[in-house]
């Protein structure tokens, strides 16, 4: 994707990923395969969901039917081949988002601003705010800071003199957050680095679909890669200028028009599948719905 971006002529500016922890394994299992093959028995071992979880015992009403015979996970099972716990597929964990800008026209960023306001980030208005008073006192003084330049001359001319020096700037608008990130978490896959670093917003967090985000405003919404509204949004604003276009070539079942709308931004939208069409068009007219939503 990003080679035939560069090949139409943009500049790759950045490489965004999107990493979450619930992603769903789509292997095949090879060890199973070979004993079917074969004709070897497999062991039953356990029942479990497809993902390899065991059901909670409040799950238990769930996968059983009235005759007691066992309907909501198939039997996990054991082979002896060489080729048992094989498979063919990783679990999906990311998804990459490339960041990419048109060549400028004018001879420097600044001139191409103001003759077409496009070619630049929105770094303030996508800042990722603090979860408490306590979280700003210690992002002020931890590593992302200035005691990272702790015995050096460089901390030595910040304490000296808070105006910018060079490309640093003590007084960087730290009160509103901090600077966004080429990395987006979900809640799960955060939960470890939070927990080691004791800070919980370091990153725009964002977990992938609910059920009641995806149907919103329509009966089924079957589109099997929906995006959040919170994580377009985030998108839209990060890079369209006051009053600018968001063009979503590939529209899908609409996200992207929803939050160009929500950010008060015009939107054109594509999309080759009739049905999507028609559901990102029932979504993206009753926008508003969503806004509840965004956090």
């Amino acid at each position: 994707m990003v080679v035939n971006i560069e090949d139409a002529g943009f500049e790759i500016r950045d490489q965004i990923q999107w990493i979450y922890g619930s992603g769903f394994p789509k292997s095949h299992n090879i060890g199973k395969s070979v004993d079917k093959l074969l004709g070897n028995e497999r062991e039953v071992i356990d029942k479990v969901f497809p993902d390899g979880s065991k059901p909670r015992e409040t799950q238990q009403l769930k996968i059983y039917n009235d005759n007691d015979k066992y309907i909501g996970a198939p039997k996990y099972t054991k082979g002896n081949s060489d080729y048992e716990g094989w498979g063919t597929a990783l679990k999906p964990a990311n998804e990459p988002i490339c960041l990419a800008r048109k060549p400028l026209s004018e001879k420097t960023v600044a001139e191409n601003v103001i003759k077409y306001s496009t070619g630049g980030i929105n770094i303030d208005g996508c800042r990722i705010g603090f979860s408490d008073d306590e979280d700003k006192k210690n992002f002020i003084n931890d590593s992302d800071g200035i005691n990272r330049q702790k015995n050096s001359k460089v901390r030595e001319t910040y304490m000296n003199n808070t105006n910018i020096i060079g490309n640093h700037n003590i007084n960087d608008n730290r009160q509103d957050g901090r600077w966004p990130s080429n990395i987006i978490f979900d809640e799960e896959a955060a939960k470890l680095l939070d927990e080691q670093s004791g800070n919980s917003s370091r990153f725009f967090y964002q977990a992938k679909v609910s059920k009641t985000e995806r149907n919103i405003s329509i009966n089924t919404n079957n589109h099997p890669t929906v995006k959040p509204i919170n994580l377009m949004t985030y998108l839209c604003r990060l890079i369209t200028p006051k009053g600018g276009v968001v063009l979503d070539p590939f529209m899908g079942s609409g996200s992207s028009g929803i939050s160009a709308c929500l950010e008060g931004f015009k939107f054109i939208g594509m999309e080759m599948d009739e049905d999507y069409f028609k559901i990102a068009q029932a979504r993206i007219n009753n926008f508003e719905q969503y806004r509840k939503l965004l956090k």
